[in-house]
């Protein structure tokens, strides 16, 4: 048997009573494969610990309410990884709606924006020292 290399991916193999087999070739429409294959790893690595960050932030705020056990959130890192990781995905779909972890995640926009209102609220009050 003789194995010719072809262009990209696409192996043809000739065997010695004439017939040939040929592999379909593994190019995406986009480019590499192997590019892809990357970018969905770290996209998934990333949203994997956008997801256990935003259950850790509201089993804080769950462990103060029911048991009134005061501990800090965890900010910003979680909806920023959760951003970059759909930034990264080779999905268009998901790349649109990089927003939506930076809003899910307590630490990040909510909080931000409960802090400024309440800072707000104190320093139009008066109540500010």
């Amino acid at each position: 048997e003789r194995a010719k290399a072809r262009k990209g991916f696409l192996l043809r193999v000739e065997t010695e009573k004439g017939f040939s087999v040929q592999h379909v070739q593994i190019n995406t429409a986009r480019g590499c494969f192997s590019m892809d294959v990357l970018r969905w790893f770290f996209s998934v690595v990333l949203l994997v610990f956008f997801a256990l960050v935003v259950v850790a932030n509201y089993a804080l705020i769950l462990s103060y309410y029911f048991k009134k056990r005061r501990s800090s959130l965890i900010l910003l890192i979680g909806g920023l990884a959760g951003a970059i990781g759909c930034a990264l995905c080779p999905s268009e779909i998901v790349q649109k709606l990089w927003w939506i972890p930076l809003v899910a995640d307590l630490g990040c926009a909510p909080i931000l924006l409960f802090a400024i209102a309440e800072y707000s609220f104190k320093w139009f009050s008066g109540k500010s020292k």
